[in-house]
């Protein structure tokens, strides 16, 4: 699906480029308006690429208001949700002769996580050229991250774990980034940033087991809180349309 939204996307956009191209905006119009699309993500999987690296970029979109001399003020929102399940059977071997197998332990499993991230920031512009613009800003963002993972023997033990942990990340961010103009409207961009994070964490693990002489209920609170940094190198690959 991902890969059929994304063709669709460079379709469009190529065809406009090439209007564009060939049309030129002769009414040299300055656009107040910008949206940013992060096509990363969506590029990596297009092309069946590893997202194991250093790539980060908070924002699946955002959008920029231009004022006087180059300022902006910069909204963006990242949304992803993500469940796995999981199902395997092993055998389960008789505690008194380990070459008999008594009968088969399924182990279901589920992995949920969901995470969105909001964030308001200022950005100045800086043209290097016709085609390159530089720009320099800070963004305050807040995230939320929720993430289950659960465990459960099925059929021999009857046992089964779950952990539950609920992260808030305030993040204050100072970027960097570049854009190439393609045309009148559309450029291509990437954009580096060092985080400063106060991160506050909330861990709940619940054991439960029916074994004989095992029998019981264990439910664990932790909550954990304090301070880190990122540096995130600049290897986005960002679609900016301005308006």
């Amino acid at each position: 699906m991902k890969k059929i939204l994304l063709t669709l996307v460079i379709a469009i956009m190529s065809m406009y480029l090439y209007g564009q191209t060939f049309k030129p905006d002769s009414t040299k119009k300055n656009f107040n308006n910008a949206i940013t699309i992060d096509a990363t993500g969506l590029l990596q999987q297009f092309f069946n690429l590893s997202n194991n690296g250093p790539y980060y970029y908070p924002y699946m979109i955002s959008y920029n208001r231009i004022f006087k001399k180059n300022n902006a003020i910069r909204l963006g929102a990242s949304l992803n949700f993500d469940n796995k399940k999981n199902k395997d059977v092993k055998p389960y071997f008789n505690v008194y002769n380990y070459d008999t197998i008594n009968s088969f332990d399924t182990l279901d499993s589920r992995i949920t996580t969901n995470n969105f991230t909001v964030g308001l920031g200022y950005a100045h512009f800086y043209p290097l050229s016709k085609r390159w613009t530089f720009y320099f800003g800070i963004d305050i963002m807040v995230s939320y991250l929720y993430d289950f993972d659960l465990q459960d023997h099925s059929i021999t033990a009857y046992v089964s774990t779950q952990n539950t942990t609920i992260t808030n990340t305030y993040s204050l961010s100072p970027l960097l980034g570049v854009f190439y103009k393609l045309n009148s409207r559309l450029s291509l961009g990437t954009e580096t940033s060092y985080n400063i994070n106060y991160i506050e964490s909330k861990v709940t693990k619940t054991y439960y087991s029916s074994l004989p002489n095992y029998i019981g209920f264990d439910n664990q609170k932790s909550k954990n809180t304090g301070f880190n940094s990122q540096f995130n190198l600049p290897v986005t690959i960002n679609f900016r349309i301005q308006f």
